[in-house]
C-alpha cells in the first residue's frame, strides 16, 4: 500500500505546500471518541474551542508595558472568550503530532480545505511571553501567539468571532495511523465511504530513512 515512489514525504510535501500555502490543511484526530470523528465526517465541520480548552496552559497569556486596571483586564479576557480557535497544520508527517493528537498512531489525519470565508492565520512562536504594546493590545492578536516550545506543530488557526463553534470544511483524504491493523483499516474505510465515497482513504508508512509517508492520493 505504501513505500511507493510517489508517496508524500517530508521533502516533497514542503515543496508543494510552499507553492500553495492556502491550499490544503491537515487536522489530526483520535478515534477514542468516535462520535466526534463521525460528526466531522457527516457534517463537514471542525469544532472550534475556547482558548481555555486547549492543551497549552499558557494559551492566551500576555504581558504588557501598558498599565491595565481590573476593569480593562476583565474586558480583554471577555473579548478572548468571544473568539474560538480551530487548530490546523500544514505538516501531516510529523511523528510528534501523530503521537499527541492522533491517539499515538491509532487515529487519523484529515486532509481538508476550509469553507468559503474562513481566513486562517499562521501562529507566531515567541521565545518569551508576548509583550503587547498599546498598538496591539487586542484579544485576537493575543490568540495568534504561542511560546516557541510549540513551534514544531507549525500551527495555523481559524479564529472565529461571535462564539461560533464550528468551522465548515471539505474533506479530500483521510490517512489512518501506523498502529491501525489491516482489519481495522478496512473497517474504517467502509465506514468513511458509506458516508462519503469521494474521500480518499490512505495510511501512514515509514520509509527506510525514518520519515513518515502518506499514501499518495494523486490530488
Amino acid at each position: 500500500m505504501c513505500n511507493r515512489g510517489d508517496d508524500l514525504n517530508v521533502s516533497t510535501y514542503y515543496l508543494h505546500q510552499e507553492e500553495n500555502p492556502y491550499g490544503f490543511f491537515y487536522k489530526f484526530k483520535g478515534f477514542s471518541n468516535f462520535g466526534f470523528f463521525l460528526d466531522i465526517l457527516s457534517n463537514k465541520r471542525l469544532y472550534a474551542a475556547h482558548f481555555g480548552e486547549l492543551n497549552d496552559p499558557m494559551e492566551g497569556i500576555y504581558q504588557s508595558q501598558k498599565e491595565l486596571n481590573n476593569e480593562g483586564i476583565g474586558k480583554l479576557k471577555n473579548k478572548k472568550y468571544e473568539h474560538r480557535i480551530c487548530s490546523l497544520t500544514k505538516d501531516p508527517t510529523n511523528p510528534l503530532m501523530w503521537a499527541f493528537y492522533a491517539d499515538n498512531g491509532f487515529g487519523c489525519c484529515i486532509k481538508l480545505k476550509l469553507g468559503d470565508g474562513m481566513k486562517p492565520v499562521k501562529v507566531s512562536y515567541d521565545k518569551t511571553i508576548q509583550d503587547l504594546t498599546n498598538s496591539n493590545l487586542d484579544a485576537e492578536e493575543i490568540l495568534h501567539h504561542k511560546l516557541s516550545q510549540w513551534g514544531n506543530e507549525k500551527e495555523w488557526r481559524v479564529i472565529t468571532e461571535g462564539n461560533k463553534e464550528f468551522v465548515p470544511i471539505s474533506i479530500n483524504s483521510i490517512f489512518l495511523g501506523l498502529k491501525i491493523s489491516d482489519e481495522d483499516f478496512n473497517l474504517y474505510k467502509k465506514i468513511i465511504h458509506a458516508i462519503d465515497s469521494s474521500i480518499h482513504v490512505g495510511k501512514v508508512s515509514i520509509s527506510q530513512n525514518g520519515t513518515y509517508n502518506l499514501e499518495a492520493d494523486n490530488n
